[in-house]
């Protein structure tokens, strides 16, 4: 360990800033070359050694002076109070002593190659206070020449930056929280500005992206939205109007078939973080589009299925109703004729009077078969009544089709 410095601090201070602002050191942040410059000089004249001094003093970010072995010659008193320790207790020890072991070694080693070679090093270490407690530090070390050019001091000046590692670290794990969620929801999640560019989006999305092969899974939703659900986007943007469960249709491409889509949409407000607004807390104006699309293509298919199944049932009934319409039509024909000539026989008969023995028998066959023609008569199935309802051409179309596929294909049409 070194003696205690000879010279009095205020002289101290004002030599060893002052050699190092004759020539800062490579790779010295020029804020910090900036802040000993204001300083030195007021106005273009140099300050006293006293009031430099006194300047250095009530610093609010540590600064410390140490020779060439790094140990300290003069700690300010915001050094004091971030390392808990007292003047008296640093002076000649070594700046290690605030050294922790949660730091590695490459970089100390880097730290030391760098200052020892004349330049300048900024980096961020984990100190240790006089009580043990650890901190995170914000240090530049700059090494300080005297007019030959031989390294006399380091200049040190370190700030405590241990809340904004927190605060950063819960913002980005509070991220990757969210990012975790989204990613794992089984809906299509994407978040977009006015102009419909996507800001955020989760992996259902970008396998829609994969999948489709069309471009931009948003701007196909959107548009989708427009032509087959009617929406205005321009519309519901500038009077904030959330929709909920518009269902839209995309036509993959390949053997995926077409998909479909329920989506809903919510505006967010999107703050302004220009520096004008710095005091203003009002919510930004809603600028960006919260687009959740829930895959309902495997229920429409299952609904489509049932519904053509239905369709099938009902073309089949209406097949076997005709069928027997016919069948039955044939057998009354057939038993209308020989009944006319029974009818016509008795009337003849009738119209000659006397007693004929003919005439008992001749009309028991014809109640006989007026009985079996009424029978059947009344056995005809009633014609199935047709609906009738707005339909799609092109459903309309492809339905046909599906009915039809297995016909065609037997009659050798395909």
């Amino acid at each position: 360990m070194s003696a205690k410095p000879t010279k009095p601090s205020v002289e101290l201070v004002s030599d060893a800033l002052g050699e190092f602002l004759k020539s800062p050191p490579a790779g010295t942040p020029a804020a910090v070359i900036e802040a000993f410059g204001m300083f030195r000089t007021q106005v273009g004249n140099p300050l006293s050694p006293q009031l430099f001094y006194e300047i250095v003093e009530q610093a609010p970010v540590a600064v410390s002076i140490t020779d060439a072995r790094a140990d300290i010659l003069y700690a300010n008193p915001a050094f004091q109070r971030l390392t808990g320790y007292r003047l008296k207790d640093v002076l000649g020890k070594n700046e290690s002593i605030l050294s922790n072991k949660a730091t590695p070694p490459e970089v100390y080693h880097e730290l030391w190659y760098t200052i020892t070679n004349k330049r300048s090093w900024s980096g961020t270490l984990v100190n240790r206070r006089k009580d043990g407690e650890a901190y995170l530090a914000e240090l530049t070390i700059s090494p300080v020449l005297d007019h030959a050019g031989n390294l006399t001091n380091f200049l040190g000046m370190h700030r405590d930056v241990s809340d904004e590692h927190r605060l950063q670290r819960e913002s980005a794990h509070q991220m990757a929280l969210i990012e975790s969620v989204l990613d794992t929801a089984p809906v299509v999640v994407v978040l977009m500005d006015a102009e419909g560019q996507v800001l955020l989006d989760n992996q259902e999305y970008k396998k829609l992206l994969s999948d489709l092969k069309l471009g931009e899974p948003a701007s196909l939703l959107l548009q989708a939205l427009s032509e087959q659900a009617g929406l205005s986007l321009a519309q519901v943007r500038d009077g904030c109007q959330d929709f909920h469960n518009l269902e839209v249709r995309l036509d993959a491409t390949g053997a995926t078939g077409p998909r479909w889509y329920s989506c809903s949409g919510t505006w967010v407000a999107a703050p302004d973080v220009t520096a004008s607004t710095y005091f203003d807390t009002a919510e930004g104006k809603p600028r960006n589009l919260l687009l959740l699309a829930h895959d309902t293509t495997q229920h429409r298919r299952e609904t489509e299925r049932a519904r053509i199944q239905h369709l099938s049932a009902t073309l089949a009934e209406q097949q076997r109703v005709s069928g027997m319409r016919e069948a039955l039509a044939a057998a009354t024909y057939q038993i209308q004729k020989p009944l006319n000539l029974v009818n016509a026989a008795i009337g003849m008969i009738s119209r000659t009077g006397g007693d004929n023995p003919l005439l008992p028998v001749l009309e028991q066959i014809g109640a006989s078969a007026q009985q079996a023609f009424d029978s059947l008569n009344a056995a005809l199935p009633e014609e199935l009544p047709e609906s009738r309802q707005t339909v799609n051409v092109n459903a309309l179309l492809r339905e046909l089709l599906d009915l039809a596929t297995d016909a065609l294909l037997a009659g050798g049409w395909w």
